[in-house]
């Protein structure tokens, strides 16, 4: 084999894993933004519409129509 096509072989693996890892790090910081955003959002909607409403709502509902 020549040495020329190791070097090249070897410069094209290097880069190839230089790629790998910025492509890794982008999908985690896009993996972390997602969960995020989905926390915000879900304790948003905790805030806006309470699981329990209180006493008294829905007590007297008329069901006889």
């Amino acid at each position: 084999m020549d040495i020329t096509t190791m070097v090249s072989g070897i410069l094209a693996t290097q880069d190839e894993s230089k790629q790998l890892q910025i492509a890794t790090t982008v999908l985690r910081s896009s993996a972390k933004a997602d969960a995020e955003k989905i926390a915000a959002e879900t304790r948003a909607a905790e805030q806006a519409s309470p699981a329990d409403p209180g006493p008294g709502v829905g007590d007297n509902l008329d069901i006889t129509a």
